[in-house]
């Protein structure tokens, strides 16, 4: 079965139930203390943890950055999200992304900068990020052949 099929969206409001047709009204009534709303969650943040435990270990993650809308919920998330690792016998820290609309874009920029064997990425001070007067962040990606 894919992962998708237990911790989807689809799955996840399923599961709970009570004509939710997304996660958003599951992570509401979980802080709202349904319990029941709390147990799917426990259970398919567990699952993402368990999941996401070989992939931490394999890359040999210092951290694990969560990013999208999940973030608005952070408080609650994130120790569901650490049980699951810490069942799998993974302890990173576990943060949110600081922008976590465009968390997505960074990571994939980032990669394939660091596949082109470039350097650069946002925020990162003298090796290719600057803030702008505006508070933004601009990217400048130099080779490391120069």
């Amino acid at each position: 079965m894919p992962l998708e099929a237990r911790v989807g969206t689809r799955a996840i409001a399923g599961a709970y139930g009570q004509g939710a047709t997304g996660v958003r009204e599951v992570l509401d009534a979980a802080e709202q203390g349904d319990r029941r709303a709390r147990e799917v969650l426990a259970d398919a943040l567990g699952l993402l943890g368990s999941a996401l435990a070989a992939w931490l270990t394999a890359f040999g993650a210092e951290v694990l950055v969560g990013g999208g809308r999940i973030v608005l919920a952070w408080p609650l998330v994130e120790p569901l999200l650490c049980a699951g690792l810490a069942r799998s016998g993974v302890r990173v820290p576990v943060v949110p992304a600081t922008r976590p609309t465009a968390s997505g874009l960074v990571g994939a920029a980032y990669d394939v900068t660091r596949r082109a064997g470039l350097r650069g990425g946002p925020g990162q001070g003298e090796r290719g990020g600057r803030k702008t007067a505006n508070g933004s962040v601009t990217w400048s990606v130099r080779s490391q052949n120069r």
